[in-house]
């Protein structure tokens, strides 16, 4: 009797210093993945903000290579309508269907005046595009300026596209630079 009941007092559930040794062993089991997943979706985010500004200082280089040409083509000086890229910072409207001297407008970076908005209606004709004016109701985390300097006795320009922007703790910039020459001799 005394042997049952030795083997009867061992076999019994688990102590609670192994149910507690248990648990941390399965929450350690799920701290790497679920920390690696999380990771994983805040560099997605990231990268996802990086493409997003360099399409949009692509954008503002070729709007800013369009003016040049407009100007030529117009018989304007090439660097008319630029006044207040000259020397900036200044900001360009590419999402209106404006006059070029309407688009361009003198900006300060430290302020809001450079920031792009964008709209975020699925319902609307410009979803998911990007501009300055009230038609795009949502204050994006971008600021878009545009600067220049002037070269080789004013035939050239140095165009500076800079992006700026904030994802969660993580700040950034990109910055596009492009010389625009006259191509009227």
């Amino acid at each position: 009797m005394q042997i049952l009941k030795q083997i009867h007092a061992s076999s019994g559930g688990f102590s609670l210093i192994e149910t507690f040794v248990a648990i941390a062993i399965l929450m350690l089991a799920l701290v790497g993945p679920l920390t690696l997943a999380q990771q994983s979706l805040s560099n997605a985010t990231v990268s996802a903000d990086q493409i997003t500004s360099y399409y949009l200082a692509q954008d503002a280089m070729e709007y800013m290579r369009n003016i040049r040409d407009s100007n030529i083509k117009s018989g304007n000086g090439w660097l008319d309508s630029l006044g207040a890229c000259l020397p900036g910072p200044c900001r360009i409207d590419t999402s209106a269907d404006l006059t070029v001297a309407a688009a361009v407008t003198a900006c300060n970076p430290s302020n809001d005046t450079c920031t792009l908005r964008y709209d975020d209606n699925s319902a609307s004709a410009t979803f998911n595009r990007y501009g300055y004016d009230a038609g795009f109701p949502v204050l994006s985390q971008f600021k878009r300026y545009i600067e220049t300097e002037s070269r080789s006795g004013g035939d050239e320009i140095i165009v500076t596209v800079t992006i700026e922007w904030e994802t969660g703790s993580f700040d950034g910039e990109f910055e596009a630079r492009q010389s625009l020459f006259n191509i009227i001799p």
